[in-house]
């Protein structure tokens, strides 16, 4: 009997122990981000994945909410990643710090900056006549007034080819397509 109570009491401590620590984490509260801070990186420049991420500083997001599992599903589907964690790790009133944990492919080497930086055939006018060329506004966004950048990832290969091409921030879905 001695032990039953020993064990519940020895529940009770740790249930609130766990209470104490989350308390001042309020589920469903707006909060404003203070600072991003992006650990784990080998070849990535953290401004990079924090651009990325879609995340700023002065941000207002909801915690638990969309915004994050949206930051998690923007940078898993780079498919740079092999792990990605979202962390909480200062709160201070309403402002928070936020910790992105990344850990990176280890299937093949990226750089970012070589010494030979690829070039398109022709260079820059090269390239802005193959845009005006070959990408057609699509109709339906024309229609709407449909407006915006889209920004696409991707990787020049050894030989010169465009591989891994990925939509990173969207506009709609009929400009993405036409991007990629």
């Amino acid at each position: 009997m001695r032990y039953k109570f020993l064990l519940v009491g020895l529940f009770l401590i740790i249930g609130g122990y766990t209470q104490a620590q989350t308390e001042n984490f309020k589920k469903g509260r707006t909060y404003v981000l203070d600072s991003i801070i992006v650990s784990g990186l080998k070849t990535f420049n953290a401004q990079t994945v924090i651009s990325y991420s879609g995340l700023r500083k002065g941000q207002k997001i909801a915690l638990p909410g969309e915004e994050i599992s949206g930051v998690i599903n923007k940078l898993w589907g780079l498919e740079l990643f092999s792990d990605i964690n979202f962390y909480v790790t200062n709160l201070a009133g309403n402002k928070i710090t936020v910790e992105i944990e990344i850990e990176e492919e280890d299937d093949e080497e990226f750089f970012m900056v070589v010494e030979n930086m690829p070039e398109f055939p022709g260079g820059d006018l090269g390239l802005m006549k193959y845009i005006q060329k070959n990408v057609k506004y699509p109709a339906i966004a024309k229609e709407y007034n449909i407006t915006g950048k889209v920004y696409v990832s991707f990787i020049v290969d050894k030989k010169g080819s465009v591989t891994n091409v990925k939509i990173v921030r969207g506009v709609d879905k009929n400009l993405d397509a036409e991007a990629m």
